[in-house]
């Protein structure tokens, strides 16, 4: 009688909502919130001030920002989900968004202007050019990557 091969393992099951909510509660989503917000705040001032003393917006300051929120949100929330990501990703995009802010802030009030934070942001578009959304991309692809542990 010839041997047989063994049946074939079973395929994993599909993750559901629930899987996923388990995962995300392995940590804290509020502390990852409040850990990508203080992250973000840090990197948007340490952009405007390296804008300030250079004179010049280094794009690659908000790659730092990326990896900055992804790091916080990795190490402070403690999560492994999809949520944790989000959460890097977006503060992120604010803590870029707001060393830009910034940035024209410190930028006007150098030139002798005292801009509103309505004024600054009705020049934000104007501030803006496609090497803006590169590095925007870069930085928050890299607080995706970052914001969970490798496996």
């Amino acid at each position: 009688m010839p041997l047989l091969d063994p049946a074939p393992l079973p395929p994993e099951p599909i993750r559901t909502l629930d899987d996923v909510q388990l995962v995300a509660t392995n940590g804290s989503i509020p502390k990852a919130v409040i850990a990508g917000c203080v992250a973000a705040v840090i990197g948007g001032l340490i952009w405007g001030g390296i804008s300030k003393a250079s004179g010049y917006e280094i794009g690659w300051v908000a790659i730092g920002i990326g990896f900055l929120c992804g790091i916080a949100v990795r190490s402070i929330g403690k999560g492994h989900g999809p949520h944790f990501q989000i959460i890097a990703a977006a503060t992120a995009l604010g803590g870029i968004a707001f060393g830009k802010i910034f940035s024209i802030f410190l930028d006007a009030k150098a030139r002798g202007f005292d801009p509103s934070l309505g004024e600054v942001i009705q020049i934000l578009p104007q501030a803006l050019s496609p090497i803006d959304a590169l590095f925007v991309a870069i930085a928050v692809w890299q607080a995706w990557k970052v914001s969970v542990p490798a496996q």
